[in-house]
């Protein structure tokens, strides 16, 4: 079982990476926007994130052809939430990897942000 560490130091990089880590630009070619680090937990071997992410996703919804989506794909029938936050959660990983590594933080996996809010 895991037990998140909270000790005095890791309280203040975490205060320090959700002070810092906010409105962060991002622009590739799947995605348009800013994100923010809006949580962050210490276990052991890993460190868990959790991520708000404003702004387009490039994309097709059945025949039509590719167009930067909104969240508001997200309330669509027929749409699958688990892929498009995968999606996301992958095309951001890099981005935050080189955020964290600021502070001496490793992000190994993309499964490692937990939560993903895509306003």
């Amino acid at each position: 079982m895991l037990y998140s560490i909270r000790t005095p130091e890791k309280l203040q990089l975490r205060s320090f990476v959700k002070k810092y880590v906010k409105n962060v630009p991002i622009s590739t070619n799947a995605l348009q926007g800013t994100f923010s680090i809006t949580n962050i937990r210490f276990y052991t071997c890993i460190v868990e994130i959790e991520v708000a992410f404003t702004g387009k996703m490039y994309g097709r919804m059945g025949r039509n052809p590719n167009v930067w989506l909104s969240s508001e794909v997200l309330n669509m029938e027929r749409v699958s939430k688990i892929r498009i936050n995968r999606f996301i959660k992958k095309s951001l990983v890099k981005k935050i990897e080189s955020r964290l590594a600021l502070f001496g933080l490793e992000l190994r996996h993309y499964s490692e942000i937990k939560k993903l809010k895509w306003i």
